[in-house]
């Protein structure tokens, strides 16, 4: 019977620490998720900001001749990323690097994510000019998801032997509570139960005499007035 109580205690146990240590593990999860992805977009951001700084726009053209070293195709493959200069109609004009999305420019879209092999994640900005600040196209610089799938892959297998650790851990220290938790009370039982027999043991002797004794005065009832024989009756 105890041994019962014994695993029920600590199989709620262990569901109530799984649940915590579940919750523990999604928050964690969904925090470094945010803190990835804002950490890339702003990296993207800062990169489209350089690269329309150094884009001159002439005649309706983008003159991509000044934009520096960072941004040849080979640095921007590289570092697996990609800008791509549009003009308002929403038409390529010019490209650098080869991870780009296939999908047409969202100009309503700030960031855009793209599953594939690999996902690949882009911010679009506006283009405006030197002079008087007027909208003349847009940049749309992307970058692989791969690091960020890598990262949280290493962060799903740190949490989930953390977890499994842990409820291993917890798992032997909950025998060992539920054992401590349980000794008290089985002890008492034991009292009881060590009473309960002694008492048994004790009242069964007197009993049985009393039986016995008003069996034979019963049996041997002719001298006994009728009162007398019910009251042994109901001895």
């Amino acid at each position: 019977m105890f041994q019962t109580i014994r695993y029920r205690l600590l199989l709620s146990y262990l569901a109530v620490f799984t649940s915590i240590l579940g919750v523990f593990a999604i928050a964690v999860r969904v925090a470094f998720t945010h803190s990835l992805t804002h950490q890339l977009t702003n990296r993207l951001v800062a990169l489209g900001h350089s690269a329309t700084a150094n884009a001159a726009y002439n005649n309706g053209q983008f003159n991509l001749n000044d934009i520096g070293e960072d941004f040849t195709n080979k640095d921007l493959t590289a570092r697996h990323q990609a800008i791509q200069w549009f003009n308002l109609q929403g038409q390529l004009v010019a490209q650098r690097g080869k991870l780009v999305i296939p999908v047409p420019l969202a100009i309503n879209r700030f960031v855009q994510i793209h599953r594939g092999n690999p996902d690949v994640q882009a911010v679009t900005l506006p283009i405006l000019a030197s002079e008087d600040k007027h909208l003349v196209g847009y940049v749309r610089v992307s970058q692989s998801l791969k690091d960020v799938d890598e990262a949280l892959q290493k962060l799903d297998f740190g949490l989930g032997g953390g977890v499994l650790m842990a409820l291993l851990l917890s798992g032997i220290g909950g025998i060992w509570l539920t054992r401590q938790a349980m000794q008290p009370i089985e002890e008492s039982f034991q009292r009881l139960k060590q009473f309960t027999a002694d008492a048994s043991h004790e009242l069964r002797s007197p009993l049985m005499a009393i039986k016995s004794n008003a069996s034979v005065a019963l049996k041997y009832a002719e001298g006994m007035r009728p009162r007398d024989t019910e009251k042994f009756d109901a001895i």
